[in-house]
């Protein structure tokens, strides 16, 4: 629930979608009783969640007031500024501003504008996130670190972690598992790799299907006419399926896309099928917006291949290109695995830059 005191209600679904977009400014004067007693403690003098994203403006018992904003491909950021100087201030200006690069925090004396302070923003000690239900929770704090945040209701998940969050944690799996010792020697080492590969690949499966959904959270609409086009068969677009998905998620108070995804009509462990996917609904390019080399997205794709042969044929494969003909340079997971990890996390770095690089159209 949006918490905008002073703003007439008319304007506050507008102010609210508006505040989704991932650039922006906020601008506003207002008068804040006790603004600048410290006897009044911590205060919060506005804060809105929109779709994902999340703001929030409050004042501490220092004078501090600080500015955070939140979303999951950004994390958490705060701009601090000290309004002391601005005692006697009869009302404040303030902008709030942010975008992927950076967030900025400028309060002014609205009648003597040359009398202001600036703050800008850094990572926040702790992450703010907006759940299924409209509230916001706050995960970790100073020197807390938590990983795998998930909260369900009834059965169903109201809080999971962020794209990033979940291929953080596919990294960590795949370090702890690659630490461990056996007496088996080295097939327990064929083994491990072979696991880790498997998480590797199901981790960018994870990722970019939960990143293809957070990016409307973050205000990027996806072209649905070029979804439909590419994963809807002429029979099917004929039928009216799409029209038909539509209805479904109005009926389920969902998006479009949320039903889409939840139907499986784009399979994201599919390498072809992911790139389709960000290319029509989001304009990105793998080959040209990544920043990573053709060589590395054609490793992607070996990766992916490799997950299918250790899961369907066995897991305990040493060789992982036998059934290349004509034969190649062989390939033994217990060598390949640590360049495994290095493409794949330049492929995820590249694909999430490339998602904050988005504007909202």
């Amino acid at each position: 629930m949006a918490y905008l005191p002073g703003i007439p209600e008319k304007y506050r679904k507008d102010i609210v979608e508006a505040l989704k977009r991932p650039e922006g400014t906020f601008e506003f004067k207002g008068k804040f009783d006790g603004l600048f007693d410290p006897s009044k403690g911590h205060g919060i003098l506005l804060e809105v969640p929109s779709g994902e994203t999340f703001l929030r403006l409050e004042r501490d018992k220092e004078l501090n007031l600080h500015f955070y904003y939140a979303s999951p491909g950004t994390g958490t950021r705060v701009a601090s500024a000290n309004i002391a100087p601005l005692k006697g201030a009869s009302k404040i200006h303030v902008f709030l501003c942010w975008s992927p690069e950076e967030i900025r925090l400028h309060v002014a004396d609205a009648d003597n504008p040359k009398k202001q302070v600036v703050g800008y923003g850094k990572p926040a000690e702790f992450q703010l996130r907006v759940g299924k239900n409209g509230k916001v929770y706050r995960v970790g704090d100073r020197g807390v670190e938590v990983m795998g945040e998930r909260i369900f209701v009834g059965g169903k998940p109201i809080l999971q972690p962020t794209a990033l969050g979940v291929w953080k944690e596919t990294l960590t799996a795949v370090e702890i598992l690659l630490k461990g010792k056996s007496s088996e020697g080295y097939i327990y080492d064929v083994v491990t790799a072979n696991m880790a590969i498997v998480m590797l690949s199901t981790g960018i499966e994870a990722y970019c299907k939960t990143r293809f959904l957070e990016l409307e959270g973050e205000g990027i609409d996806p072209d649905y006419a070029e979804l439909e086009k590419e994963f809807f068969s002429r029979w099917e677009r004929e039928k009216g399926v799409f029209e038909e998905i539509k209805k479904e998620a109005t009926l389920k108070s969902v998006s479009v896309l949320q039903e889409l995804v939840r139907r499986r009509c784009i399979d994201f462990g599919n390498y072809d099928d992911c790139k389709a996917a960000f290319n029509n609904g989001y304009g990105i390019n793998f080959g040209e917006h990544l920043g990573v080399s053709n060589k590395a997205l054609e490793e992607i794709q070996r990766l992916i291949g490799y997950r299918h042969r250790i899961v369907h044929i066995s897991p305990l494969i040493g060789m992982l290109n036998q059934d290349k003909v004509p034969p190649e340079e062989p390939v033994f997971s217990t060598k390949y695995v640590k360049n495994a990890i290095e493409i794949s996390k330049s492929f995820i770095e590249g694909l999430h830059q490339a998602t904050l690089k988005l504007r909202r159209k």
